[in-house]
């Protein structure tokens, strides 16, 4: 997936100031600008979601005059239950710090020097935008009222903790419509399956957070399943898909030659009536393979990636600072496992052990 832009220049983001709390001075309600577009975002509501900001905006200006001729005390109390429906408008008390609690429980800290929190330059000071692909689960699947999920929105959500933004802090906007009729970027970074295009001029990316593999799959309580190394394939019988990238895998990597089956149906029903004994697929079809196998398959491992192995990286406008920052975060995740963890949890448990080839 490419991302192509009218002006290939490169973009300088411009340096906005950033405040230390969601609520920093007091400001009347009707002046707050934006609410529509802050409900948005707090909410992570879908295309639809228009239709429901009217309402929200009148219960959050008659909370904010509500709160504006009561007590301090009672000032607070409303500050709190709007900070809770993520509704925040207005108020004289710093009660919101940006920097997300979320951080503990992750193991990722913030940056410090020029990656800290407060000399990050972002489009929005109070957002981070971030493009995303059209759904395709497991990477990327829109809900409506909820927000989305898959592995590139955990993968996404993280970064965005390490960077020091809330996970509600999120804008998510959608790949395509992420240049503006000039050609500037109007996003911070982009998760959503991108290759590095050497020949891109108006994007930058990050270290990998994404290395294809290939997974053994085979039928329960089959010799195959205890394998841990290629040498004791010796003898198998294992199985592929036409034009995969696991075809060419099995006979490079493995040494061995496999049986090749046109579709993936077919090799299911290979393995189903014991014509293999494993199959061999990318790891992003194995959630596929499990769901829609007519007889129960596990996950004995995957093997080493391939030296040109399909890599997915965070895109960035070029020339972007931020680059260095994101790179940081994604060091972190692969130092502590964090991104093992969701490859486990989005494509299958049991892809993080892996088979080694001899």
């Amino acid at each position: 997936m490419v991302i192509t832009s009218d002006s290939p220049t490169t973009w300088r983001r411009p340096r906005l100031s950033r405040a230390p709390s969601l609520v920093s001075q007091s400001k009347p309600c009707a002046e707050k600008s934006g609410l529509q577009d802050e409900i948005l975002h707090d909410f992570r509501f879908a295309q639809n979601a228009r239709k429901f900001m009217s309402p929200y905006r009148a219960v959050a200006i008659n909370i904010c005059r509500a709160a504006s001729s009561r007590s301090t005390g009672m000032r607070l109390s409303f500050l709190t239950l709007m900070l809770g429906l993520g509704l925040a408008a207005c108020g004289s008390t710093q009660v919101a710090e940006l920097t997300p609690t979320a951080i503990a429980a992750s193991g990722l800290a913030p940056g410090i020097g020029s990656c800290s929190f407060s000399n990050l330059t972002t489009l929005d000071a109070a957002h981070l935008a971030i493009a995303h692909a059209l759904p395709k689960p497991p990477y990327y699947t829109p809900r409506a009222l909820r927000g989305p999920v898959g592995f590139d929105v955990d993968v996404a959500d993280q970064i965005a903790v390490g960077l020091g933004f809330q996970v509600n802090q999120i804008a998510w906007r959608q790949l395509g419509r992420v240049f503006d009729r000039h050609g500037r970027p109007n996003f911070d970074i982009a998760v959503a399956q991108l290759e590095k295009q050497r020949s891109s001029q108006a994007l930058i990316y990050s270290e990998p957070y994404f290395t294809e593999t290939q997974v053994l799959l085979a039928l329960p309580d089959t010799p195959i399943t205890k394998v841990k190394s290629s040498s004791e394939l010796a003898g198998s019988s294992l199985g592929v898909v036409l034009g995969s990238s696991s075809q060419a895998y099995v006979p490079r990597e493995l040494g061995i030659d496999p049986t090749v089956y046109l579709t993936n149906n077919v090799l299911k029903t290979a393995i189903r009536d014991h014509h293999i004994t494993g199959m061999v697929v990318p790891v992003e079809e194995v959630p596929s393979f499990l769901a829609t196998s007519s007889e129960p398959l596990v996950v004995v491992g995957q093997f080493p990636p391939a030296k040109k192995a399909l890599t997915y990286r965070v895109a960035l406008p070029a020339g972007d600072p931020l680059l260095t920052c994101v790179d940081e975060v994604l060091a972190k995740m692969t130092k502590s496992g964090q991104l093992d963890d969701l490859r486990a949890r989005w494509f299958a448990d049991g892809v993080n052990r892996t088979i080694q080839t001899d």
